[in-house]
């Protein structure tokens, strides 16, 4: 059992694998309720079968949870998987982390230079005197 995130296509999908027969039930633990899902059920090489589920991710989803639930008859009891949803600020927060370093150096650096700068100065201004 797999849950992952595509980001590009808002899409959480989870995906149970090599599984026999193929009964299996997938399911989804979110708030709000009434997602579009969409399942694909194939069979693999070996008689096994696979079985994805997918669901569109929603601004009402960003900053919660959500689970996906596994139930197969072979194994009487659920599986399950969860993932927190992050939302776009904290996304655009984490990916301009390297700017703000870079800037919180560059202020550094700019005013240790002026400083240095202005120390010379006056050591100079004292030698003149």
């Amino acid at each position: 059992m797999t849950l992952r995130e595509d980001t590009e296509n808002r899409l959480l999908i989870c995906q149970a694998e090599r599984f026999y027969p193929p009964d299996l039930n997938i399911s989804w633990s979110v708030q709000p309720k009434a997602n579009q899902t969409l399942e694909d059920l194939m069979e693999n090489e070996d008689g096994t079968f696979t079985k994805t589920s997918r669901l569109t991710i929603t601004e009402e989803m960003q900053g919660g949870g959500v689970s996906c639930h596994l139930y197969h008859t072979m194994i009487n009891t659920t599986l399950h998987q969860h993932v927190s949803l992050t939302g776009p600020r904290v996304l655009l927060y984490q990916k301009l982390f390297p700017c703000r370093v870079l800037l919180v150096i560059t202020l550094i650096l700019a005013l240790v230079s002026i400083m240095v700068y202005d120390h010379l100065q006056k050591r100079a201004s004292r030698r003149l005197s």
